[in-house]
């Protein structure tokens, strides 16, 4: 082997751009800046095939999702749903579940987390919201994605709205009480 090309090769394996990828939340809190710059990085180091089959759409509604929802939850109209969820039966935990069916359990519980500090029943909540609709967990939404299969979502659903029930009704029952 010629001198280099081991490290060549290694520079080109995927192991290298998943250690840059998992590198990106290190890199995005201290400065977003920086993620261009490893995705280029990861490119010119030989990883353009990974690069190029990076879901760039799933990435972009991930980070999203994560901008600004301390100042979304600041906004008039989202405070009084927050207000309305909160009194249904179950409060926090009921929030967190019916949320989660709008946007994702993650963003879901940071949106809610500025309206409690009973972080035990809202992660309950958030939790139990993942089983609901297909956007209630980012994990439903890539699974999906990644089969592809004709109907699936139909099917998907015939589960998972009876799960989210039978999983909301348990969580009330057993849920540690405030």
């Amino acid at each position: 082997m010629r001198p280099g090309a081991r490290v060549r090769q290694w520079l080109r394996s995927e192991w290298l751009f998943t250690l840059l990828v998992l590198a990106l939340p290190v890199l995005l809190w201290s400065d977003p800046a920086p993620v261009g710059e490893v995705l280029l990085a990861a490119y010119g180091a030989g990883a353009r095939d990974v690069v190029k089959r990076l879901d760039i759409t799933l990435i972009a509604v991930f980070a999203l999702m994560f901008i600004d929802l301390g100042l979304i939850a600041g906004l008039p109209g989202v405070r009084e749903v927050a207000a309305v969820t909160a009194a249904l039966p179950g409060g926090i935990l009921t929030s967190g579940m019916v949320v989660s069916q709008f946007i994702s359990n993650v963003p879901a519980a940071i949106l809610l987390s500025e309206f409690t500090d009973d972080w035990q029943r809202l992660a309950w909540g958030v939790n139990v919201g993942g089983f609901g609709i297909a956007i209630g967990s980012l994990a439903n939404l890539i699974a999906l994605r990644l089969a592809g299969a004709p109907g699936l979502w139909r099917r998907f659903h015939l589960w998972s709205l009876p799960a989210l029930v039978v999983a909301w009704v348990a969580a009330l029952a057993i849920a540690p009480a405030r």
